[in-house]
C-alpha cells in the first residue's frame, strides 16, 4: 500500500513533528537512510540527521522534522508503519478473494483504525455499522441513528446541501455543518459502475488528521472493490433505492421514506409524475440514457424496473418542458418509446403510476413522442379482453353482416358501425354515408331482419360497439 507524508506524520506524533507538506500524496512505497551513494526515488521517504537531536524525513518538497537522537529509531517507526498498512491491505485483499462482506472489511479495519463506521446508500439508508459508541459523548445521537437505521434528519439535510457529496474521484473529505453532533465526521463517496451508491462515513471524537482522511479514502476503495466482487446491483444502493422499495412493494417504513425524500427536497404535497422509457431492442443505445438524464438534473430519480427505465420527477424541482426535450432526444437516439403517467402527490401510490406509464410506453407504438396513459386506455382494455378471453366474444351480428356484404356487395356492416359510433343520429349518419335518410332506414330494417339485434337496447348496443372496437384492434 502506498503511504503519504501525512500518514507518516501521524505515526510520528509522539516525536513532536514539525510538518512542512506541500504535496502529501499517497506515493510512498519505502524508506531509505540518506547516504552519498543513494539514488533519489520519487516513491521513497529519505531520513537524515539535520542537527543533533533532530531527524528529517523528506520526499520531494515535503518535509517532516522530528525530535530524536537516534535515526534508526525513527527509521524503524517508518518501517513499522509501512508494514502495518501493507499487512492490512494484504488481509483485506485475501478476504475480497473470498467474497467477504463490507462488514468484514470494517471489522478488520477497526483493529488498526478504531473509529465508528457507517456505510449508507445514496438515499441515506444505513446498510452497515461497525464501532464502539463508548468513545463518544453523544450517546443519544447513536441511539437515534441505530433505531431509525438512518442519520438524523438535520444531518441528512446538512449532508445533502454540500456539492461534493455525490462527486466521483474526489477522495475522502470532512463533512461540514452537521448540527449539534460534537463529532468530527469524514465521508468517502462510493460509486459502482460510475453510479453514486452512497457513502462511507467515519466518526471521530477529535478532529481527523490529513493522514486519516487519506486512509479513509483507501477504505472506500476496498468497499467499492467488494461490491464489484460480490456483483452488487447498483440500483439497490443508489439514491433511487428509496423509491425502488415502493415500486417493487418491499417492506419499508413510510415515515423513514418521507424523511429520506425530504433530504432531497421532495415533500408530501409536491406534484409528481412518472415517465417510462421502453425499448424492444436490448442492443440499442439505451445504456446511454441514464447518463444523459443524470447530466440534465440531480433532482430526478431514475431506476431500472422490469427492463425499462423509470424516471420519477418532482414538478417543484424540475423544468418539465426541458426534461421532455431530453427524453425526446433519448428516444431519437435509441428508438425507445416513452409513456407518461398523470400527476399525483402521494408517493406511496407510486407503483400504480409506474404501471400506467409502462402501459402507455408499451402500447404507444410511437417513438420520438411522449404518450399519456389516457391516450391508450381503450386499446389497453381491448388488448386485455382479447388476451384473456377463452371464447369468441364478438357480437354475432358482425359475422352475419360481413358475410352478407361479401355475397351481395352491400354496406350493412359499415352502416351499423357508423350508426353506433354517431349515437344513432340519423341525420349525421346519413351525411357521413352520403345516402338519403330513407335509404338509411331501409338498411337498418334489413340489418334487424338479418341479425335479430336491437341497437336501441343499451346492453346489446354496448356489446356491438365493443365488438367493432375489438375487431378493429385485431
Amino acid at each position: 500500500m502506498k503511504l503519504s507524508m501525512w500518514m507518516l506524520a501521524d505515526a510520528l506524533k509522539e516525536y513532536d513533528p514539525e510538518i512542512n507538506i506541500v504535496n502529501g500524496k499517497c506515493i510512498l512505497q519505502g524508506a531509505r537512510i540518506c547516504s552519498d551513494e543513494l539514488k533519489i526515488s520519487k516513491t521513497a521517504v529519505f531520513l537524515s540527521e539535520n542537527t543533533p537531536g533532530q531527524i528529517v524525513l523528506a520526499n520531494g518538497h515535503d518535509m517532516i522534522c522530528v525530535k530524536c537522537d537516534d535515526i534508526l529509531t525513527i527509521f524503524n517507526v517508518v518501517l513499522d508503519t509501512f508494514e502495518k498498512y501493507n499487512e492490512w491491505e494484504n488481509l483485506i485483499s485475501e478476504e475480497l478473494d473470498a467474497e467477504c462482506s463490507e462488514y468484514r472489511i470494517l471489522e478488520l479495519t477497526y483493529d488498526i483504525f478504531p473509529h465508528y463506521f457507517i456505510i449508507a446508500d445514496a438515499s441515506f439508508l444505513m446498510h452497515t455499522v461497525y464501532g464502539n459508541t463508548g468513545d463518544y459523548s453523544d450517546e443519544e445521537l447513536f441511539r437515534i441513528t441505530r433505531a431509525n437505521n438512518q442519520l438524523p434528519a438535520e444531518a441528512l439535510v446538512a449532508i445533502n446541501s454540500q456539492e461534493k457529496v455525490r462527486k466521483e474521484g474526489i477522495g475522502a473529505y470532512r463533512l461540514e455543518g452537521i448540527p449539534n453532533s460534537g463529532i468530527d465526521t469524514a465521508a468517502r463517496n462510493l460509486f459502482l459502475n460510475r453510479k453514486h451508491t452512497g457513502w462511507l462515513v467515519v466518526l471521530c471524537s477529535r478532529p481527523f488528521t490529513e493522514g486519516e482522511i487519506q486512509f479513509i479514502d483507501e477504505i472506500g476503495t476496498f468497499i467499492e472493490k467488494c461490491r464489484i466482487k460480490n456483483r452488487v446491483n447498483e440500483d439497490n444502493l443508489s439514491k433511487s433505492s428509496v423509491l425502488l422499495d415502493i415500486i417493487e412493494e418491499r417492506d419499508y417504513n413510510p415515515g423513514q421514506v418521507a424523511e429520506r425524500l425530504g433530504a432531497f427536497g421532495w415533500y408530501e404535497m409536491d406534484r409528481k409524475q412518472v415517465y417510462v422509457l421502453w425499448s424492444d431492442d436490448t442492443d440499442s443505445n439505451s445504456s446511454l440514457i441514464p447518463g444523459r438524464l443524470s447530466a440534465f438534473s440531480d433532482d430526478i430519480f431514475q431506476v431500472m424496473y422490469r427492463d425499462t427505465i423509470v424516471v420519477v420527477v418532482n414538478h417543484s424541482l424540475t423544468d418539465i418542458p426541458s426534461l421532455e426535450k431530453v427524453l425526446i432526444g433519448c428516444s431519437e437516439l435509441t428508438g425507445c418509446r416513452i409513456g407518461r403517467s398523470s400527476c399525483f402527490t402521494n408517493i406511496f401510490q407510486l407503483r400504480t403510476y409506474v404501471d400506467t406509464a409502462r402501459i402507455a410506453a408499451h402500447f404507444s407504438g410511437l417513438p420520438k413522442s411522449i404518450v399519456d396513459f389516457s391516450d391508450i386506455t381503450l386499446p389497453y382494455i381491448y388488448s386485455l379482453i382479447m388476451d384473456y378471453s377463452l371464447t369468441d366474444i364478438l357480437h354475432p351480428s358482425l359475422a352475419v353482416l360481413s358475410k352478407y356484404d361479401a355475397a351481395h356487395g352491400s354496406e350493412l356492416y359499415d352502416t351499423l358501425r357508423i350508426f353506433l359510433e354517431n349515437e344513432r343520429n340519423y341525420s349525421e349518419v346519413s351525411r357521413k354515408l352520403n345516402i338519403h335518410r330513407s335509404t338509411l332506414m331501409y338498411r337498418l330494417d334489413r340489418i334487424a331482419e338479418l341479425t335479430a339485434s336491437d341497437p336501441n337496447d343499451p346492453d346489446e348496443r354496448f356489446h356491438m360497439m365493443l365488438s367493432f372496437r375489438l375487431k378493429n384492434e385485431m
